[in-house]
């Protein structure tokens, strides 16, 4: 679906730095570009919502239902299509992250290594069956965040608000087949 890649990649032009970083930042052991990946959570998309509005951040289009694709892990693994999948738990150190996205940049790749491998694992069944896991609640990390912008927006401040910041993410190098997947809906 060529119109939802175009409305995800418009999040990565909010500053020449940004977009430089994140579309020339390879994402640890997956092989492909930080935007070239698929992107997905490991959380309801209502409990973002909820949060937005418990903290006083606008949301975009809060009159209309907004649909979203259910996505099961177990079947992405058995799609040929899906050449490999990382899970990411966002650390909470921000200096380890800048500094893994500044030293895994394409440009800079391999001369020091590949860095923060261990925050990226590869989610096979193994780590499936041991480790992933769907969150049922926003960690307090990205509540963190979310008050913080609320009361930059209660101040009449417009911060740029990164509505997954702080959650975890599962990349995924390849396509989805989204035929019969459930749809859900958020109010």
């Amino acid at each position: 679906m060529p119109e939802l890649f175009a409305g995800s990649a418009a999040k990565y032009d909010t500053s020449n730095f940004r977009k430089f970083m994140l579309t020339n930042t390879m994402v640890p052991n997956l092989g492909t570009l930080w935007n070239g990946a698929v992107q997905s959570s490991t959380i309801h998309p209502q409990k973002i919502l909820d949060a937005k509005r418990k903290h006083g951040i606008p949301i975009d289009g809060d009159t209309h239902i907004q649909e979203y694709f259910v996505i099961p892990v177990e079947r992405l693994l058995k799609d040929p299509k899906v050449k490999k999948m990382v899970h990411w738990n966002f650390p909470e150190d921000r200096t380890r992250i800048m500094m893994g996205l500044v030293l895994n940049n394409q440009y800079l790749r391999g001369m020091l290594g590949e860095w923060n491998k261990q925050d990226f694992p590869l989610l096979d069944q193994n780590y499936l069956d041991s480790t992933f896991e769907n969150l049922t609640e926003l960690t307090p990390h990205a509540d963190e965040f979310y008050r913080q912008w609320g009361e930059q927006f209660s101040r009449g401040e417009t911060p740029q608000v990164l509505t997954y910041k702080g959650m975890p993410h599962v990349f995924i190098d390849g396509e989805i087949d989204i035929d019969g997947l459930e749809i859900i809906e958020t109010k």
